[in-house]
């Protein structure tokens, strides 16, 4: 996770994952998310051990679809398991006889 990942460029993802999202319920939540990791930013809190630490299910994947991390989270709340997905296409985990069938993966990716 380490290089690939700052929190400005998983704030930035998600508000464009938030202006995307209809479920005002979600969006809430996302917001929510967001307003946590600038407080996190703000005291200085290593991101890493707060994503690991999340009970939100977090994936990473860089600009072309490859998967770089998922938090322990993920595979509580999902049973994927980083050997699973990491390293990976995202893209050729999708379909309704795959790894992601639905949720905002499909969504995120089609913008």
């Amino acid at each position: 996770m380490n290089q690939y990942l700052s929190i400005r460029a998983v704030r930035t993802m998600l508000r464009q994952v938030i202006e995307m999202t209809e479920s005002p319920e979600a969006v809430e939540r996302m917001e929510a998310i967001d307003r946590e990791l600038e407080a996190f930013h703000n005291t200085g809190v290593d991101f890493k051990e707060v994503v690991d630490n999340l009970d939100d299910s977090i994936l990473i994947a860089d600009a072309q679809g490859t998967v770089l991390y998922i938090n322990p989270a993920y595979t509580r709340n999902t049973g994927i398991t980083d050997a699973d997905v990491l390293g990976k296409d995202i893209y050729t985990l999708i379909g309704t006889d795959k790894l992601f069938t639905g949720g905002a993966v499909p969504i995120v990716l089609s913008t």
